[in-house]
Formats: structure tokens, sequence, C-alpha cells
């Protein structure tokens, strides 16, 4: 028995009126209409390789097995209407979707004569699959013709053989094309891959607490549509904590001092000094003044001596901070001389850009 679901072809029909009340029909997709249940999709868009499709084009929704159960021609290039027809069961063949089928697309390029698979960006309305709702909206359909892999990236810090004086490292990429949507970055200790990130959008990895005196290789592919593109290059880096965190073993201090930092103000970095007569554990934690925490320069164990970090403006995204005044901040967990309980001493800097 067919089952006209009447009440969804009025909110098709206000836009296909709003367009021409005559709408052409579809050259290219062929499908058989009039089955019986029917499914409304407006799409708002529709681009090819970046551009929107032009009068003339066609749109066709398709079942999950390739069935052509709808289609339009474009007399506009926004407002894009389509009915799809649902299967007839008195038909010994299949002639139009079942409900809850997941909907496809294909665009046919007229200028080019090109039919291409195309993908819904989301939809406002519906879920994906025939029958679900009133209707499917979707905010728009794009697709992107010969498409070839991604071109290799070019790695740009840190560069090769860099001595970082950090246990932390800011790594940075060139975008590569085409149509790239994710990165994939490797690290890799010796021959042991350490970290393994392949849900990067942007071009930059942060990645802390690097062991000293180590050396790291780092590597990044991309990925588009048509899939992964090669790994660039492995760049390999040198971790040396101790160049950055200078130690004088001489005239070891007496006390736990935390010095004020030079230049101050200061714009790029600054220089802050710290004295530990014994070997501890220790923090250098910076703050703004609402004692928020923007970076931990050291977090580590620390044999007596007089010690100089440099700080480069910079929270631990890797980002530049605002002008502003900030908290320095040196914790010392239970010395060993000189009383129980922790040192903290706070200090105030001044970043002006």
């Amino acid at each position: 028995m067919k089952r006209h679901i009447i009440g969804y072809l009025p909110i098709i029909t206000l836009f296909l009126l709003g367009h021409d009340a005559a709408v052409a029909q579809p050259g290219h997709f062929k499908f058989t209409a009039n089955t019986g249940e029917n499914y409304a999709i407006l799409i708002q868009a529709a681009r090819l390789n970046g551009a929107s499709l032009a009068v003339g084009d066609e749109v066709g929704a398709f079942t999950s097995s390739g069935l052509c159960v709808g289609a339009t021609i474009l007399a506009d290039t926004t407002q894009i209407p389509l009915i799809a027809w649902a299967d007839e069961p008195e038909t010994p063949s299949v002639d139009g979707y079942a409900n809850g089928d997941t909907i496809r697309f294909r665009f046919w390029d007229a200028s080019q004569s090109l039919e291409i698979e195309a993908r819904p960006d989301s939809f406002w309305a519906g879920n994906g699959t025939f029958g679900f709702g009133a209707l499917a909206r979707i905010n728009m359909l794009f697709a992107i013709a010969d498409l070839g892999l991604p071109s290799e990236v070019e790695l740009v810090s840190p560069s090769a053989a860099a001595v970082i004086e950090a246990d932390s490292v800011r790594f940075e990429w060139r975008k590569s094309g085409p149509e790239v949507d994710h990165y994939w970055f490797e690290l890799a200790q010796d021959t042991n891959r350490i970290i393994i990130d392949s849900t990067l959008a942007d071009t930059t990895k942060v990645v802390r607490q690097l062991l000293d005196r180590q050396i790291y290789s780092w590597r990044v592919k991309a990925r588009n549509a048509a899939g992964w593109g090669t790994f660039s290059a492995p760049r390999q880096f040198r971790i040396d904590v101790g160049t950055g965190i200078h130690a004088a073993s001489e005239n070891i201090p007496r006390e736990f001092s935390l010095s004020q930092n030079s230049p101050n103000p200061f714009n790029p970095s600054t220089t802050l000094r710290y004295d530990l007569p014994q070997q501890v554990e220790i923090k250098l934690m910076i703050f703004d003044m609402l004692g928020r925490h923007v970076r931990t320069l050291v977090e580590q164990r620390q044999q007596a001596g007089r010690y100089a970090v440099t700080w480069d403006g910079r929270n631990e995204q890797g980002q530049n901070v605002a002008s502003g005044v900030f908290l320095y901040q040196l914790r010392v967990a239970n010395p060993i001389k000189g009383g129980t309980g922790n040192f903290v001493q706070t200090r105030r800097m001044a970043l002006i850009r």
C-alpha cells in the first residue's frame, strides 16, 4: 500500500516556487518519481573545488547501494531543494530508498561533463539518513575533483641538529596542500616512537618534559580527502637543559633566594636567577596578577648552585602572552637545611610588547 507523506511537500514546494514555478527536470541523473513516500532535502549551498556549482548543474541523492532516488537541476546556487522517493513495496524491483539508509550525494558539473561524489558538511535538520524527521537540511555539500595526496610537509622548527635549552619544545611546520584537514605528528627517541598525534588541525605542537641530554627526531605528514601524504624527512635535535639553566658550582650559596629578573621591564625575554644551598626538588613558575598559572620553567631536582633561566614571554601552549605584570615564584620542597617546610619566594616582572 502506498503511503503519501503530503505534509512534507509544501516545504519543498515553497522553495521551488521561490526559484521558478517551472523547474527544469535533471537531464543527467535518472530516478523513479512518485513511488509513494518521499523525503524532503534542502541544501543551503553546494561547492566543487571551493567554488559554487553553476546554474544548470545537478545534485542527486543516492542510496548506499548507489541507486539515484531524487535529483534537481540548479536554477540558483543557494537554497537547493530536492525530493527523494522511497521504494514502492508493491513493485518487484527496488526503485527508491529505505528509511534509515544513509543518504549519499553526487554532483554533475555540466560544463566539464563530470560526475563526482559529494559530502555533507553538517546537518541542520535530520541525521544523514532517509526518513529521519520532517526533512533533511544541509549546511553545505562539497566535493573536490582530481584531488591528489598532500604534498610533503615542510618542517620549520626546531631546525636540524638544534640544541634546545629547555625540556619543552614547540614544533612548527608549514601548511601543506591541497585541501589538508589534519596532520600526523611523530616524535621519536632513538628508534622508539614516544608521541604520535594524528588529530592536529593546526601547524604547531608543544611537547613538554623531554629528557635532558637526549637526542630526538620528529616528522610530520598531512591528510586530505584523498588520504595521507608521505612523511617529511626526519629531523633531529638535542635537549640540553644544562645550556639554558646555568649552575655555578663555585661559591655555593648559603641560603635559598630568588633575585629580581633582568632586564625588567623586558621584551621579548628576560633572565630569572635563583640560589640553592643544597640539592633539592624545585619549581620555578610564572603566574599572572590574578594568580592564574602561565608557565612552569623548571620542575626538577637540582644540585646546590646559582642558576639562571630565560623566559621567552610564552605560555605553556607556546603562545606569546600579552603585555602586563607577572609574578614568578620559586618553590623548594622540604629543604634539609635551614628548618622544615617549603621555601617559597615570589617577585614581580613587567612585559612590555
